[in-house]
C-alpha cells in the first residue's frame, strides 16, 4: 500500500501542442514556463521514491457517442474532429510518456473522477494523498481537486507542473484551491 500517488491529468498531443489550432494558450503556456520539463521531473522524483503515477487520458470514442453534445466546453471536439481516443491526439508526449507499470485512465469530461475508473484504482493502491498535475489548471485540476477532496483524498496541488490558457486563469485557479487543497512547488512536495 502507498500513501501518494502522482497523477498526471490531460497532458495529451492534442491539448499541449495545440495542433488544431483550439489549445494555443495552453501550447504557449506549457512553453513559456517550461512546464513539460518539470512534469518530466515530477515523474523521475515519483518514480525514486517509488510514488505510482497514473496518467489520465482525456479523449473520445472514434464515433463521439461519449462526447456531450451541449457542452460548450467539450462538444467542439466532434465538430472539429479531435481528441479522438486511438489517434497520436490523445497520446502523452514522448517526455512525459508513460512507462511499464504505469496505469492509464481514461476519461471523457472534465474531472478525472467523473464516470472514470480513477477511484477504483486510486482504492487499489491504497492512496490517501493525490499529488495532481495537469493541463488546464482551471479544468481538469481544479474539479479533479475538488472532486477528489469531497472523496476524503488529501489533495495536493503542483503548481509549477499544471498550465492554463493564461496566467490569470492559471493563478486564480490556484488561489481558489487553496480553500480544499495545498498548493505546492515541486521541489517543495518532491525535492530533487
Amino acid at each position: 500500500m502507498v500513501n501518494e500517488v502522482l497523477l498526471v491529468m490531460d497532458y495529451v498531443t492534442e491539448l499541449v501542442s495545440g495542433a488544431a489550432g483550439k489549445f494555443n494558450g495552453y501550447a504557449k503556456f506549457i512553453q513559456e514556463h517550461g512546464t513539460l520539463s518539470k512534469v518530466e521531473s515530477a515523474i523521475s522524483r515519483a518514480r525514486k521514491a517509488n510514488i505510482p503515477i497514473v496518467y489520465i487520458q482525456f479523449g473520445f470514442k472514434p464515433d463521439y457517442s461519449d462526447c456531450p453534445d451541449n457542452s460548450p466546453l467539450i462538444s467542439g471536439s466532434k465538430k472539429f474532429g479531435i481528441l479522438k481516443l486511438g489517434t497520436p491526439s490523445t497520446d502523452f508526449p514522448a517526455q512525459i510518456a508513460p512507462m511499464v507499470g504505469d496505469t492509464i485512465v481514461t476519461k471523457n469530461r472534465i474531472s478525472a473522477f467523473y464516470q472514470s475508473q480513477l477511484d477504483t484504482v486510486l482504492t487499489s493502491f491504497g492512496a490517501k494523498t493525490l499529488l495532481l498535475s495537469g493541463v488546464a489548471t482551471n479544468l481538469v485540476v481544479q474539479s479533479s481537486a475538488m472532486a477528489g477532496h469531497d472523496m476524503g483524498y488529501s489533495i495536493v496541488v503542483l503548481s509549477d507542473c499544471c498550465a492554463a490558457g493564461s496566467d490569470e486563469a492559471h493563478s486564480a485557479a490556484l488561489a481558489s484551491m487553496k480553500q480544499f487543497a495545498k498548493v505546492a512547488t515541486l521541489d517543495d512536495v518532491l525535492p530533487a
